[in-house]
């Protein structure tokens, strides 16, 4: 089975902009393989089960992660309905609310698919938490900009004096916190399934064979790749 998200919030055709509550969708897109063969009644159910246990899965880990969902504000839930049930949405030009991203001002990875990140805002206007700032024995702050994480990738990834597969990137995951990748496994295209926006990576180290030196660090600005932000932080 294959899926597509759409990249986009739709609403009803009766919503508009004086509406004080705010009920939109997200619409994901399954559809089995062309080559698959023909499952009977009973399977249809039994898979029918089992997406619905990952949609209460991850339910309960959106609405138990209390940094992002205030219950008392906002409802999510996940449905599977038939095309003829959505035909009469529409795309959703409201405005939700002013955010403030959790990342820093001077990046340039703020990527098209960061709305599906987005929580399903009230109407009033709600501040996203806010890392807290580097402590006193990190790297000082430097005016300099520092050149985006997607800069960083290109170059661990199509230098030819550099090996890719000596590298790791570190990024926050949206439910797990901080966690690793080998650089080999990173997905950059947005249609794949395991595609994280690059405003969530944090760093790029070396692989621990190589000493685990970290040659890019969005909180302390360190670029040991190109020099920029704080340069090498020495």
């Amino acid at each position: 089975m294959s899926s597509r998200i759409w990249p986009a919030r739709f609403a009803d055709s009766e919503a508009n902009a004086s509406d004080t509550y705010y009920h939109g969708s997200y619409l994901i897109g399954l559809s089995r393989n062309d080559n698959a063969t023909p499952i009977s009644e009973e399977e249809r159910t039994d898979a029918k089960t089992a997406l619905q246990k990952v949609f209460d899965r991850f339910l309960t880990q959106v609405r138990a992660d209390d940094k992002y969902y205030d219950e008392s504000s906002a409802w999510i839930d996940v449905s599977l309905v038939k095309p003829a049930e959505v035909k009469d949405l529409q795309l959703d030009a409201r405005e939700w609310g002013d955010y403030i991203p959790d990342m820093e001002p001077d990046s340039d990875d703020e990527e098209e698919f960061d709305e599906l990140d987005d929580d399903l805002a009230p109407s009033t206007a709600r501040k996203l938490p806010v890392r807290s700032a580097p402590s006193a024995t990190s790297a000082p702050v430097s005016s300099n900009k520092l050149r985006p994480a997607s800069d960083i990738l290109n170059r661990l990834r199509w230098d030819e004096n550099l090996d890719p597969s000596d590298y790791i990137v570190g990024y926050e995951d949206r439910f797990l916190g901080a966690k690793e990748m080998t650089l080999q496994k990173w997905k950059t295209e947005q249609t794949d399934e395991e595609f994280i926006p690059q405003h969530r990576i944090l760093y790029f180290k070396r692989r621990r064979e190589d000493g685990g030196e970290v040659v890019w660090e969005r909180a302390t600005r360190i670029d040991k790749v190109f020099g920029s932000g704080v340069g090498s932080g020495e």
